[in-house]
């Protein structure tokens, strides 16, 4: 995992993170392994026991999450984003919260990253 995900403080908000391959979450999720590091927190490819079958887990920054009012338009926005279906957008399953870690378990994507694909066509001589 990335040095820099989570700081000192946000480790001791959130527990004894680091999480790490073979960490259960909820007593559901089974990470398997780190997808990426983002702004707004970390991606797992995990193991949900209750669907039975590989999922992407989010698990926010706890910073982000310490002002009340932020925190309420995260958990609306994050209900609304559960709603939603459309072959177009990621489907977001559900909103869950453990030791102070909010996480979001979505459709797991497979296939290449953003960053692979703009890659390859830079190496081909292809544009976007």
């Amino acid at each position: 995992m990335a040095d820099d995900q989570f700081s000192e403080e946000e480790k001791s908000a959130g527990g004894d993170n680091p999480i790490h391959e073979g960490t259960v979450l909820a007593n559901r999720f089974e990470i398997r392994r780190e997808l990426g590091v983002g702004s707004v927190g970390i991606c797992f490819a995990a193991f949900d026991r209750n669907r039975e079958q590989e999922i992407c887990l989010k698990v926010i920054r706890p910073a982000l999450l310490q002002d009340p009012n932020t925190r309420k338009i995260f958990l609306n926005s994050s209900k609304i984003a559960c709603d939603l279906r459309h072959p177009e957008i990621v489907n977001v399953y559900d909103v869950h919260r453990e030791n102070g870690l909010f996480c979001l378990s979505r459709e797991l994507l497979k296939g290449k990253t953003l960053r692979q694909e703009i890659g390859e066509r830079k190496t081909a001589g292809r544009g976007l």
